[in-house]
C-alpha cells in the first residue's frame, strides 16, 4: 500500500489563505498529524476529504478560542449578542432613516432589481416551461404554404 505524501494540496492552500499568518506553521502541522491518522484508520480517500474540511474549520476554531485580530470580529458577530444580526438590522435601518438621499435610490434599485428577476423568472417559466393549451401538444404541426424555391418566405395556415 502506498503511502501519500501528506494533506491534499487544497487543503494545504485552504489553510494558507483562511488562517491568519502567525498560525500557519502550527495549523500545517497539525493537519498533516490528523491527515496521517484518518488515512490510516479510513484510508486516503475519506483521509483527503477530512483534511479538506479540516482545513475549512480550523481557522475559525482558533480564532474563537484565541480571539486572533484577523477573524474574531466576524466570528463574534456570527454568534450574536453585541454584533449580531438583529443589531445590525436596527443599526442599518437609522442610518437609511438620517439619510433619505441614499435610501430613496438604495431601496428603489433593489426593487427595480427584483421586480426584473421576477419578470424574467415568468418570462422564462412561461415561454420554456409551461405546457402548451392544447389537449396532445406532441401531435400539433404547423402547415406552412409557399413555393418550396423561395426559402423563408410562408405564410401560416394553421393557429397559431
Amino acid at each position: 500500500m502506498s503511502r501519500s505524501p501528506g494533506p491534499p494540496r487544497f487543503a494545504r492552500f485552504l489553510l494558507r489563505f483562511l488562517a491568519p499568518a502567525w498560525l500557519h506553521d502550527d495549523l500545517l502541522g497539525e493537519l498533516h498529524e490528523g491527515h496521517e491518522t484518518v488515512r490510516d484508520a479510513r484510508g486516503p480517500v475519506l483521509a483527503g476529504l477530512w483534511a479538506i474540511k479540516e482545513a475549512l474549520l480550523t481557522p475559525f476554531r482558533y480564532a474563537i478560542h484565541f480571539r486572533g485580530p484577523q477573524l474574531s470580529d466576524g466570528i463574534r458577530s456570527l454568534r450574536g449578542g453585541r454584533f449580531g444580526l438583529r443589531n445590525g438590522v436596527l443599526v442599518s435601518m437609522r442610518t437609511l432613516g438620517r439619510n433619505p438621499s441614499f435610501a430613496i435610490p438604495s431601496i428603489l434599485g433593489l426593487a427595480v432589481g427584483v421586480g426584473a428577476t421576477s419578470a424574467v423568472a415568468v418570462l422564462a417559466y412561461t415561454v420554456l416551461f409551461r405546457p402548451l393549451p392544447f389537449q396532445d401538444e406532441d401531435r400539433l404541426v404547423v402547415l406552412y404554404q409557399g413555393v418550396a424555391a423561395e426559402e423563408g418566405l410562408r405564410d401560416r395556415l394553421s393557429y397559431p
